[in-house]
């Protein structure tokens, strides 16, 4: 577990063991001083990692960029290179699902796993797709551009043959939504949503305050993304003991 996520849990275990005891939690809320945890929340752990996020993104375009003007295998693996680097940045926010990250469906347009691979074919054929549509949201993301550059039983040069004009367009498209959709999330971050994060509104820990709704994405992402997605799906808990291989976050990197 990284750092950065251990200073998070641990400040909120502190705000919520802080409001325990044998009385009315209620009753102590105004016993923490919730504002410094919130501004060293936002300013030093949850905007730099989204700015990370922008950061590898648009490293990522450019090794995509190079790849579409001279695909080969130096290209190739360099694309795949700045994907992992990319999926790593992308860890570090995973967790943070909540204002910005939620109005513009952050996990939604980087993250569903598996993808449709016959929705994906569709769209390279057709060429004609919205990637922002709900019905292209296992054609997009990270894990389609890893099932593009990667395939599946395809030797690199074999890959490469299949890299025509419409599948690597179809790979900049993917990367372009992409970078879209974290620039927006880290720009509202950046330049507004600090303070409303901080805000006196904001305060306090029912549903709608910056602490309810840390807490509230936190057990989402452990309880969907990361106990039943990354682990009980494809280890079988959800299918009778039958492993769904298929299933993995980055499998074809397996």
């Amino acid at each position: 577990m990284k750092l950065n996520t251990i200073i998070f849990l641990t400040s909120l275990s502190w705000l919520v063991s802080s409001c325990g005891g044998d009385t009315n939690p209620l009753d102590k809320v105004n016993d923490f001083e919730q504002r410094p945890l919130l501004e060293n929340l936002s300013s030093n752990l949850i905007l730099p990692a989204f700015s990370a996020l922008k950061a590898e993104t648009e490293n990522l375009s450019d090794s995509i960029e190079n790849l579409a003007d001279n695909p080969n295998s130096v290209s190739l693996l360099s694309a795949r290179d700045q994907l992992k680097s990319a999926r790593l940045a992308w860890q570090a926010c995973s967790f943070y699902q909540f204002g910005p990250s939620e109005t513009y469906g952050l996990t939604a347009a980087l993250n569903i796993y598996p993808v449709d691979k016959n929705q994906i074919a569709n769209n390279i054929s057709s060429g004609s797709y919205d990637l922002t549509l709900i019905s292209n949201q296992d054609a997009r993301g990270f894990p389609a551009l890893e099932y593009l550059l990667y395939g599946e039983g395809l030797s690199d040069e074999e890959l490469l043959t299949t890299l025509d004009a419409s599948t690597l367009g179809y790979i900049t498209d993917l990367t372009d939504e992409i970078i879209r959709v974290v620039t927006m999330v880290e720009e509202s971050w950046r330049t507004d949503y600090t303070t409303t994060f901080t805000s006196e509104s904001a305060l306090g820990i029912d549903v709608g305050s910056s602490v309810g709704q840390m807490l509230n994405g936190y057990i989402q992402h452990f309880e969907r993304h990361t106990r039943d997605g990354k682990i009980g799906i494809p280890v079988g808990i959800r299918s009778l003991g039958e492993p769904v291989l298929g299933a993995c976050e980055a499998y074809c990197r397996w």
